[in-house]
């Protein structure tokens, strides 16, 4: 959970263990939730490790628990 002002905060929503969810701000002021976006799940497992926010941007990255395959660039070892 972070905090986005003095009456929101940005959660993530899980449905099961199994899926990777939704993130969410929800407003106390309001009593009320909103969805900014469903996250991707590209296989099953995988789950929300961090969640980054900026000014105009939320960021995150996960994960698939004992998987050996790399998402996304890899650096070659010496």
């Amino acid at each position: 959970m972070t905090g986005l002002s003095a009456t929101e905060v940005l959660l993530v929503a899980h449905s099961s263990p199994q899926k990777a969810g939704r993130v969410e701000v929800y407003d106390s002021a309001r009593g009320m939730a909103r969805v900014l976006a469903d996250v991707p799940s590209p296989r099953p497992g995988y789950a929300l490790q961090k969640v980054a926010v900026g000014d105009k941007h939320i960021v995150w990255f996960g994960a698939t628990p004992n998987s050996t395959t790399r998402l996304g660039p890899t650096v070659p070892q010496p």
